[in-house]
């Protein structure tokens, strides 16, 4: 299945991106990462802004793509996109897709539920997603990151 059909499927839409917008959301994944090393004795949260990280470069490659994703499960499909955009592995997807789960238990039903072992993985995995979305622009989209 291509982004094209995602589109026809009423999970996308189409999206005219400028530099500006690719901008806008890896300065917010880089000041996520940023904010996030400082955070210390809650992994709820610090989690949280970690995971903000990953929707941001996500989002950046899917509108660089020339896609947005709906309001309706948006960041399930911006995680999902990751496979077709920059081609994240999917056994990486699915454990980003568990992690959205766990944000959104953190976040609206209780505390307490990230590890700090979560929140080291989710790190990992975002600082290395960070380095695979620039990569991926710079490689075919280069006219994107002009500003």
């Amino acid at each position: 299945m291509s982004l094209k059909d995602w589109v026809d499927n009423g999970w996308l839409r189409v999206h005219e991106t400028k530099p500006t917008d690719i901008h806008e959301l890896l300065k917010r994944a880089e000041k996520n990462l940023s904010e996030s090393y400082k955070m210390t004795g809650d992994p709820d949260w610090q989690f949280n802004i970690i995971y903000a990280a990953v929707i941001n470069l996500a989002n950046a490659a899917l509108m660089a793509e020339g896609f947005r994703t709906r309001s309706d499960s948006g960041h399930y499909y911006a995680i999902e996109s990751l496979e077709l955009t920059v081609k994240l592995e999917s056994h990486i997807v699915n454990v980003l897709d568990s992690f959205r789960k766990k944000r959104h238990i953190a976040t609206y039903e209780r505390c307490g539920v990230i590890s700090m072992d979560m929140v080291e993985q989710i790190l990992r995995i975002t600082q290395d997603l960070q380095k695979r979305v620039l990569k991926w622009l710079k490689n075919k989209h280069p006219d994107l990151l002009k500003n």
